[in-house]
């Protein structure tokens, strides 16, 4: 009986190895620490673009206004500068890019249509001409 109790633990035995994927040993693999250590790399910056200046032309033209019909003394300076001339009420002149703030009065460097050039004060113009009165018939 023995050798037929032998045969049937080396069946059962061969069944078990068979169950268990034949024999083999599944190895799982696992990470080796390196020798030299890796740095994680520094974030980069990534670079805004910079802003566009916005530039808002100056007015071409200006025009005489806001004084009630008696025009606009153009001076040789800010403030109490010589006269020059005067312009009436809506006259045009052209802005020559400067400006002066004198007690709290600002003034602007323009040129009349004769070719003049001297200071007004900014509270007498205006961007659009103003508008004129039309006879009564």
């Amino acid at each position: 009986m023995w050798p037929l109790a032998r045969l049937g633990a080396v069946v059962l035995l061969a069944l078990l190895v068979a169950a268990c994927g034949g024999g083999e040993i599944a190895v799982t693999p696992r990470a080796i620490p390196s020798a030299t250590p890796t740095e994680e790399p520094l974030p980069t910056r990534t670079p805004r673009p910079q802003p566009t200046a916005s530039h808002t032309p100056a007015p071409i033209a200006l025009y005489v206004a806001n004084t009630q019909g008696q025009g606009a003394v153009l001076r040789g300076a800010p403030g109490t500068g010589e006269r020059i001339a005067g312009l009436p009420e809506g006259s045009r002149v052209a802005p020559q890019g400067e400006e002066q703030v004198l007690d709290g009065r600002r003034w602007l460097r323009v040129q009349d249509a004769t070719g003049r050039a001297g200071w007004i004060a900014a509270e007498l113009l205006v961007a659009t001409p103003p508008a004129t009165a039309t006879p009564r018939r």
